[in-house]
C-alpha cells in the first residue's frame, strides 16, 4: 500500500491537481475527482484505485476534447474516434467517450450523413456516387449511406447532370468538338455521375445549344 505524500494545484490549470505518492509525482486529475475519491495527503492508496482514478480522468479529458472538436461542425463517429486516437487516448477510453457522446446526442451518424448530403447538393452539381464516396470518407456505414442515397431521385440527379453539362458547354467559345465532349464527360464522371446519365445529359445539352 502506498501513501499520498503531497497534493499541489497546477499553476496554469487551477482546476487540476498533481498527486505525489511516496514522495514522487504519480498523476494529475481534476478537482471533481479529487473530491469524489476523497484524496488527501497521508491517505493510503493501492494500484487498483490509482488505475481507476487515472482511467476516469482520461475519459473526462477525452470527453472534453471531443466537445471542443464538435464546436466547429458536426462530426461522424469515425472522425471523433480518429481524432481521439491521434491525441493518444486508449481505445477503451475512446469507446466510453463515444457511448457518452451518443447518449447526449452529440454523435448521430444518420443526422450527420443527411446534413452532409444536403450541404453537398446545395453547393455542388454532383451525382450519387460522389455523395457515397464522401460519406464513406467520413466512416459512415453502408446501411446509413443506402438509406440516405435511396431518397435521391434519379430525375433530380439527371437535372443536376444536365445543368453541369450545359454550363460547361456554354463556356466554350466555339462549336464543341469531340475532345470537348470527352473532357466534359470525364469531369462529370469525377463528379459522381453514371455514364449512361452523362451521355444523355451531354446529348441533351448539345441539342439545347443547337436550338
Amino acid at each position: 500500500m502506498s501513501i499520498i505524500t503531497k497534493i499541489t494545484k497546477q499553476r496554469r490549470r487551477n482546476e487540476r491537481y498533481n498527486i505525489y505518492i511516496d514522495y514522487e509525482y504519480a498523476f494529475s486529475l481534476d478537482a471533481e475527482l479529487l473530491i469524489e475519491h476523497k484524496l488527501k495527503e497521508g491517505k493510503e492508496i493501492d494500484e487498483d484505485e490509482i488505475s481507476q482514478i487515472v482511467y476516469r480522468d482520461n475519459v473526462r479529458k477525452a470527453y472534453d476534447r471531443s466537445l471542443h472538436y464538435l464546436q466547429y461542425r458536426m462530426r461522424s463517429q469515425e472522425e471523433i474516434e480518429n481524432y481521439l486516437d491521434g491525441k493518444g487516448f486508449d481505445p477503451n477510453v475512446i469507446e466510453d467517450v463515444i457511448e457518452k457522446l451518443k447518449e447526449y446526442d452529440f454523435i448521430d451518424d444518420i443526422a450527420f450523413a443527411q446534413a452532409m448530403t444536403n450541404d453537398i447538393l446545395s453547393t455542388r452539381q454532383v451525382g450519387r456516387r460522389f455523395i457515397i464516396h464522401k460519406l464513406r470518407e467520413k466512416g459512415i456505414s453502408d446501411d446509413i449511406i443506402d438509406s440516405i442515397t435511396s431518397k435521391l431521385h434519379e430525375q433530380d440527379e439527371f437535372a443536376m447532370a444536365y445543368n453541369l453539362a450545359r454550363d460547361q458547354f456554354e463556356r466554350l467559345r466555339a462549336e464543341p468538338t469531340i475532345k470537348d465532349e470527352q473532357r466534359i464527360a470525364r469531369l462529370m464522371a469525377r463528379r459522381g455521375f453514371e455514364w449512361h446519365m452523362i451521355n444523355r445529359a451531354i446529348r441533351d445539352a448539345i441539342k439545347q445549344l443547337e436550338n
